[in-house]
């Protein structure tokens, strides 16, 4: 599509601008981020490691306990899925150090394409090389998102693929049913709910085919070639699966949608079934999808729309209405919120949404000038402005909010300016010297228990699992389960019933407090003979 004749050869390099710009903006960020610097990312860069270093889809390290077996090495990504690690493990290959430098550059190569991907797609709905320019301008400020674009998690992999889908998707024949398939196995390779983007291809070509009365050989044609191109992405690690685990999901994937509560995703030995989420009572229920729906519908307004662009995209969805794409996208949004509102209502607020919203956002981007312009010609009629004067300061004033939010809501991603100090990767840091204690203590190969188990990993080199939902005793089962050694607690890390014996209030003589390292408290975990 950059080949476009429509678009002149300024508007190309224009584009080329923009994606330098945005690499540049990326590495800037990415000096302030001397590690992944929360467990997501932090389990896909630990992920690329172990395939970048031959290990396969294996960890020595446990998040959750899907899985009934209780042995490291483990099998990886039973929950969270493995593009991510695969992109960082492509770059440690290409370079031969497992650093995360290494494993941020397909990170950055992705990023890099998003703002011109977005002008691009902007340009197929207006034609406008201004405001496409706009539009790509708004990608580089990516206001809440701008602090994860570099990291290794899945943001800029769905902005991509949601780009393109887009830019697609109002076409209609047979190779883009596939291309639509593959996208939709990418998707899905990227994150468990991305499976949500087959039935939206599939729901493409069913409105495609009843609106010009197609006979049945092309429904076959169109719904078997979009999922052949799904299956050719995703078949391979449907048979991992099935080799690791003995199903085409990862364990217990199907039961996430009776969670009563998110730590009930630690829960060991898992106690994750629908007769529990039912005996919880239909007003509980009710109430939590409402919670659920209000933290996203603000996400959308705060986050998709970034505060200011929210408006603008609201008209300019209006004029650009008879695009189909437009009802595609609004398709999209209703889908998700119902995805991460109804079904999955506590992963949907504790991020859920905002991961798989990043999809949207390039198709959002693209649309924004369109509601800005016509909010400026309305309001210039009204005041008499110099509407081609207007239209300018407008633009730039959206550009310069874009600019600031961005820019505040990174800093504080970044630095804690009461305490004058960088708290990205602060965690992994403090891991580290708490992995020195326990060296110290002639076990160097325990594994320990802690809430972040790919962090302590990254930060130490040793095996970790998760600290599981409940009290004393469920940890103290874990514990003797997995044979760990050590435990670590930090403030609002753990479950509430755990709060005695962080404050001291407690007399086990499994368990015995060892050393507290910035309000971190280390405790040595005798086991049973």
């Amino acid at each position: 599509m950059i080949n476009d004749s429509r678009m002149s050869n300024g508007f190309k390099n224009k584009l080329l601008i923009l994606m330098v710009l945005a690499l540049a903006i990326s590495i800037l960020i990415s000096i302030f981020q001397e590690f992944p610097g929360y467990m997501d990312a932090d389990y896909y860069f630990a992920g690329g490691i172990q395939l970048a270093e031959g290990n396969g889809f294996t960890e020595p390290y446990l998040w959750n306990y899907f899985d009934p077996s209780n042995k490291l090495p483990h099998p990886s990504h039973g929950y969270w899925m493995p593009l991510t690690s695969i992109i960082a493990a492509g770059g440690m290959v290409i370079t031969g150090a497992q650093t995360w430098v290494s494993g941020r550059l397909g990170f950055y190569l992705i990023g890099m394409f998003i703002p011109a991907l977005t002008a691009i797609l902007a340009f197929s709905f207006t034609k406008r090389e201004d405001l496409s320019l706009l539009s790509g301008i708004l990608a580089i400020f990516s206001g809440y998102y701008s602090v994860y674009m570099q990291t290794t998690d899945s943001f800029s992999i769905n902005m991509i693929l949601g780009g393109l889908f887009f830019l697609i998707a109002h076409r209609d024949n047979y190779k883009v049913y596939f291309l639509l398939g593959l996208l939709s196995g990418l998707f899905h390779l990227a994150r468990a709910d991305g499976v949500f983007w087959l039935g939206i291809s599939l729901l493409i070509a069913s409105i495609n085919n009843f609106k010009n009365h197609r006979n049945f050989r092309w429904w076959i044609i169109s719904y078997s070639t979009c999922l052949f191109g799904y299956i050719l992405v995703m078949g391979p690690w449907f048979f991992r699966n099935y080799q690791a685990f003995g199903s085409l999901l990862g364990p217990q994937a199907s039961n996430m949608i009776w969670l009563t509560h998110y730590n009930q995703v630690f829960s060991y030995p898992p106690n994750i079934n629908f007769n529990q989420w039912w005996i919880q009572g239909l007003s509980t229920i009710v109430t939590t999808m409402i919670s659920a729906l209000k933290v996203n519908l603000l996400n959308t307004i705060a986050v998709l729309g970034n505060i200011i662009l929210f408006p603008f995209i609201l008209i300019g969805s209006w004029k650009l209405r008879k695009d189909v794409r437009i009802g595609y996208l609004l398709t999209a949004w209703i889908g998700l919120m119902f995805l991460m509102s109804l079904i999955y209502p506590f992963a949907g607020m504790r991020g859920g949404f905002f991961h798989a919203g990043a999809a949207l956002q390039p198709a959002l981007w693209a649309i924004a000038p369109v509601g800005l312009e016509i909010a400026v010609e309305k309001s210039s009629q009204k005041r008499r402005w110099n509407i081609e004067n207007s239209k300018k300061i407008f633009s730039l004033s959206l550009v310069a909010f874009s600019l600031l939010i961005t820019v505040f809501i990174t800093f504080n991603k970044l630095y804690d300016y009461k305490n004058r100090k960088l708290i990205w990767g602060m965690d992994e840091k403090r891991y580290q010297i708490i992995g020195d204690v326990i060296k110290y203590n002639n076990s160097e190969n325990s594994i320990v228990i802690v809430g972040n188990p790919p962090g302590y990993y990254l930060a130490t080199g040793g095996p970790a699992i998760a600290i599981p939902d409940g009290d004393l005793n469920n940890l103290l089962k874990a514990a003797d389960d997995f044979n760990a050694d050590y435990l670590i607690l930090e403030p609002g890390g753990f479950p509430k019933a755990l709060d005695e014996l962080f404050a001291g209030n407690y007399a086990n003589d499994q368990i015995d407090y060892l050393s507290e390292i910035d309000e971190v408290k280390i405790y040595k975990i005798n086991h049973n003979e």
